[in-house]
């Protein structure tokens, strides 16, 4: 076999390589999900006002304000100042 038809054949090895599935039957961010920061846990640790905008995001598609995804993220200061939650339709706790 010359060395340009083994280059062919191990190029041709690599790109038909599938990899055998891990045994997991849903997309790992779904398990995390679930398992980790749920609607459950996402309704007791988060302002009202914030629950329900993530909730409105999950069930209808809605689009979330920029402020309220990132205090969902853990990065609740924008612009040196904590987020007001009056300013987003809600309360402050």
């Amino acid at each position: 076999m010359s060395g340009s038809s083994s280059r062919r054949q191990a190029i041709k090895a690599v790109m038909s390589y599938e990899k055998e599935p891990a045994g997991f039957t849903e997309p790992m961010g779904d398990t995390f999900g679930r398992n980790v920061f749920g609607l459950s846990e996402m309704r007791k640790r988060l302002p009202k006002h914030v629950f329900k905008a993530v909730a409105a995001t999950i069930d209808t598609g809605a689009k979330m304000d920029p402020q309220i995804a990132d205090y969902v993220a853990g990065q609740n200061v924008v612009a040196g100042d904590r987020i007001n939650p009056a300013n987003h339709g809600g309360t402050v706790d």
